[in-house]
């Protein structure tokens, strides 16, 4: 094997690597396999595509067409890969990937552009190496911002396929451009070239931190949108509590007021010798007054508002309803963010109830207890019998083909408070179990 092959092989491990290797440490938490496993997978695609990338040498320097058809199955096989390895939607993956792959070209174009007009011929292949590992390095920091959660909310959202074109678009101008078309038209140093390669690292470096920090944007109003929700919802139960209550209280003044009128009334009945008819009166009376149904579930007030609220609209569809819930008056986490939480769980069990079409009665029955000083551990199950759909381990909503953005924001919650997230479902039970655990940075 000659210098240039080696030099060439080196090259390509070093690029494919740079685009790889920031996914999976993005993404390292959806992994279907062990990492040593993984680590084994990733070295023989490595030698892989360095293996298909020699034979193809020729055809690649060839005719332009044939060069950008190799650069698209390679991607292809790339994306393939990261889906085999990974549960990530494949949306997110052809994202990440592209965006990784802007980044090399640009890396590797500036890189060439530069030493050639520096004649730096002899240190080439270590340059490019060392130049190569450093763009990796500095992709991951800017990968530190973590498309898994935001891509958990916005790839509902039908500007998600804008944000996928972006790196693509890119991935296909850059091969359009003279220096890869015409490659041999060209000067062997066209003046300005260093320039342009540097213009263009730059603004695909740029752009795609602005993309990434408007995904983060979407995912925070996304979270705050759900956060309003459920505060509004909040305000709801406890102002139609508040007014049940008052309008109790107003029954109870007037009670007390005309108190002594009934008793004048029903001892005058007695006195007649006419127990029916002071029975009668007494049931009445006892009739029109209207108890209030607020159920004292837990001690936290806007948790057993949520609870009364979705619980007593089970009972009124006649669903069987159990609890066992124990919570104190001040939780260790936020409560409009625990709220959050058991809004979404509980919506969806009552949705699914309520879309039940066996003979069986429907139920939901509900678990939540503190244990310890700051863990919370919730479980939510109920009956079904509609279909669950689900891709790449992520619920798809019954309104919309995509990802509900509920689901999507428990799962968010129970990451950011240092949560297990599990569901689990088979003969017509549903069942969500959520370890939150908020104090461990404390810890």
């Amino acid at each position: 094997m000659t210098f240039t092959n080696i030099r060439y092989l080196s090259m390509i491990l070093a690029e494919t690597a740079a685009m790889i290797l920031p996914f999976f440490v993005i993404f390292r938490k959806d992994c279907r396999f062990s990492p040593c496993k993984l680590t084994g997978i990733l070295m023989g695609y490595l030698f892989f595509v360095s293996f298909l990338q020699l034979l193809l040498a020729d055809a690649a320097s060839g005719a332009f067409y044939r060069s950008f058809s190799i650069d698209c199955v390679f991607m292809l096989f790339s994306v393939l890969l990261c889906l085999f390895l990974t549960k990530t939607n494949v949306l997110a993956i052809i994202y990440t990937l592209f965006v990784f792959k802007n980044v090399t070209d640009a890396a590797i174009f500036c890189f060439q552009s530069v030493t050639a007009l520096a004649n730096a011929n002899g240190l080439h292949l270590i340059l490019g190496l060392f130049f190569l590992i450093l763009v990796c390095l500095c992709a991951c920091h800017l990968a530190s911002l973590p498309p898994d959660r935001t891509a958990a909310y916005v790839l509902s959202l039908a500007e998600w396929r804008l944000f996928i074109a972006i790196p693509v678009i890119f991935f296909i101008m850059f091969r359009f451009t003279p220096v890869n078309i015409f490659p041999a038209r060209l000067p062997a140093y066209p003046p300005g070239l260093a320039l342009v390669s540097v213009c263009w690292l730059a603004c695909v470096c740029i752009i795609h931190y602005v993309t990434f920090h408007t995904l983060s944007k979407l995912s925070q109003s996304y979270a705050i949108r759900e956060q309003y929700k459920t505060s509004k919802l909040l305000t709801d139960v406890q102002t139609a509590q508040m007014e049940q209550l008052e309008q109790t209280l107003e029954q109870m003044m007037e009670s007390r007021h005309n108190f002594r009128h009934h008793f004048v009334t029903v001892k005058g009945l007695l006195e007649h010798g006419s127990l029916d008819a002071a029975l009668n009166y007494i049931d009445s009376y006892l009739g029109n007054s209207h108890p209030v149904s607020n159920v004292q579930y837990c001690s936290n007030l806007s948790a057993n508002a949520l609870l009364n609220y979705y619980l007593e609209e089970a009972q009124k569809h006649l669903i069987r309803v159990t609890t066992n819930i124990t919570l104190p008056k001040d939780l260790p986490l936020p409560e409009i963010d625990f709220c959050t939480i058991l809004g979404n769980l509980l919506s969806n069990a009552l949705e699914s109830c309520l879309r039940q079409e066996s003979e069986q009665q429907p139920f939901i029955t509900a678990n939540i207890c503190l244990s310890g000083e700051s863990m919370i551990t919730l479980s939510i199950s109920n009956s079904y019998t509609h279909e669950i759909r689900e891709q790449d381990g992520h619920f798809l909503s019954s309104k919309r083909e995509h990802t509900g953005t509920g689901t999507a924001s428990v799962r968010y919650l129970a990451e950011r408070y240092h949560g297990v997230l599990r569901y689990k479902y088979g003969n017509g039970i549903f069942e969500a179990s959520l370890l939150l655990n908020p104090c461990m940075d404390q810890g």
